[in-house]
This record gives C-alpha cells, sequence and structure tokens, in this order.
C-alpha cells in the first residue's frame, strides 16, 4: 500500500515537473502579478521562433489564445502548440522542444502554456475563432488544414495585438 502512494506521488510530481508552468500556476494564484509585458513577450517569442526553426522535428510551431484573438493583455499566457514531424525520433525530439522551451519559459518568467500534437487532428480542437498565428510551418500537412500560411515577422509589430491583424484566414 505504502509502495502505491509512493509512486503516485513520484508520477504526480513528475507529470507535474514536465507538462506545467511554474510562472503560469504562480499568475493565477497571484492576481497582482502579470506576464513581462509586450516588449519582453515579443522578444521571448522571437527567441522562441528562432529555437523552433532549428528544430527539425517540429513541422509547425503556432500561438492560439488571447493573442490570436488580438485581446493579449497583462494577464494572458502565451497558448503554443508544436506540430511534430511524423516517425517515433521526431516524437521523442518535440517531446524534448516542448519540456526545453517549458524550463526556458520558467527562467524567463514568461507564462506559457505549450503542447505537442502528433497529427493535425489535435490541433482542429482548437477555438475556430482562434486562427494560429505561426512561428514555423514546415510541414505540408498544416498547409492541408489551414491553407494559406503566413509566417509571423515580430520585428515588425509593435504590439503583440498586430499579429492577429497580420494572419490570413
Amino acid at each position: 500500500m505504502g509502495g502505491g502512494i509512493i509512486s503516485f506521488l513520484i508520477a504526480h510530481t513528475l507529470n507535474w515537473m514536465f507538462n506545467d508552468n511554474l510562472w503560469t500556476c504562480i499568475q493565477f494564484t497571484l492576481p497582482n502579478l502579470l506576464n513581462p509585458g509586450n516588449d519582453k513577450t515579443k522578444d521571448y517569442l522571437m527567441k522562441m521562433q528562432n529555437r523552433m526553426k532549428k528544430r527539425a522535428s517540429v513541422g509547425g510551431c503556432m500561438i492560439y489564445g488571447s493573442m490570436s484573438r488580438g485581446v493579449w493583455k497583462e494577464k494572458s499566457d502565451l497558448d503554443v502548440r508544436i506540430l511534430r514531424k511524423t516517425g517515433i525520433i521526431n516524437g521523442l525530439l518535440g517531446y524534448l522542444a516542448c519540456w526545453s522551451e517549458r524550463l526556458i519559459a520558467v527562467f524567463s518568467k514568461q507564462p506559457l502554456d505549450i503542447y505537442m500534437a502528433d497529427t493535425p487532428e489535435f490541433l482542429k480542437k482548437m477555438r475556430s475563432d482562434e486562427y494560429p498565428i505561426f512561428l514555423k510551418a514546415d510541414d505540408c500537412r498544416l498547409d492541408n488544414l489551414y491553407g494559406t500560411i503566413h509566417i509571423a515577422d515580430l520585428e515588425q509589430v509593435k504590439s503583440l495585438n498586430e499579429l492577429a491583424k497580420k494572419t490570413v484566414k
């Protein structure tokens, strides 16, 4: 009985460490705590975009949520989904991409909600009013799902809410 409880606690702790973001939990627990703001979040996203471009296992990296609706604000987190390329190795490397991005977000104090999708079917579950902002789209399955895709040029926007207006639906 005691071994089962210990196993449960270890599994729960590891799941929390690998599938959660400390700053998101803190931000929602403490109402006066805000995200790093427009400029620091934009800088974080530019660096994330560069990291994702270098990852061959990642076929797409998209922002959904409040930013894709043009209503991102000081309490918003970043809702990011990664579409991994097919294959077992790409699955493991895609998982590593998500995990390392979560870790970078913790040290950057950036609230991040990031998950890896194995197939575009997972992306169909996103809200219909959230057309993604693409940081990377090297997978033809994204073309089939969304049609014309434009990669975000983060250097050309002043406010992150402008990104929603620059996407083609």
